[in-house]
């Protein structure tokens, strides 16, 4: 999955952006459900305690980790108004302290705040931005990041390899290293919530009885 991170640049994004975004809200909190389409849960990052099921409106603590399964998603909402999407089947997790959010598995999309930069990470990669919009698919051995609009940062967390990502294109991250770079068009993860809107998943998903998977 993904997550949000930092390096080079990173020493100027950190401290005016990512952390500043965390503080904004009560110390104990590290985003806000916006939405939610059908089953997703939440878990503590440290304990033994089970994963239980998220409402809109809920607060959530830093370090907590957010499961989808089939058919169900969630939209996040960062307290500079930046905005992460958790489409199916995904999972993510909130910074603790001066830590970025992890992407881990799954497909998401991230639209950063107007005047704040963003730190995210994924197993594999850590994606700076400013006033950015893009998505991000994560599966085992691979990252593939789309932007939409503004410019990100693709650093490999293992061999340092950094690329930029400018509106329009996309870039995969696949055995070990960017492949081909950087390529024209918007990747398309597959998932309709992070591609198409909150509103086309509501209308496309049913109610599922299958719960999410608990958090890895």
């Amino acid at each position: 999955m993904l997550a949000l991170h930092r390096r080079a640049l990173l020493t100027a994004f950190a401290a005016s952006a990512v952390f500043g975004r965390f503080r904004a809200f009560a110390a104990n909190v590290g985003a806000k459900i916006s939405a939610v389409v059908n089953a997703v849960t939440a878990q503590p990052k440290e304990g033994t305690a089970e994963p239980t099921p998220v409402a809109e409106g809920q607060d959530l603590p830093p370090g907590t980790i957010i499961a989808t399964g089939p058919k169900s998603g969630a939209e996040l909402t960062y307290a500079d108004g930046a905005v992460l999407v958790i489409g199916q089947r995904s999972t993510a997790t909130l910074a603790i302290d001066d830590t970025a959010d992890t992407l881990t598995k799954g497909a998401f999309r991230f639209r950063g705040a107007s005047t704040a930069n963003a730190l995210l990470t994924t197993p594999l990669l850590r994606i700076e931005a400013r006033s950015a919009e893009f998505v991000v698919a994560v599966a085992e051995g691979q990252t593939i990041c789309g932007v939409v609009a503004g410019e990100i940062t693709c650093t490999s967390i293992k061999k340092g390899t950094a690329a930029k990502v400018a509106a329009g294109e996309s870039i995969a991250w696949v055995s070990g290293s960017f492949g081909a770079g950087v390529t024209k068009g918007i990747f398309q993860t597959g998932d309709l919530m992070v591609d198409r809107g909150l509103e086309a998943a509501r209308a496309d998903w049913r109610p599922v009885a299958e719960p999410p998977p608990a958090p890895q």
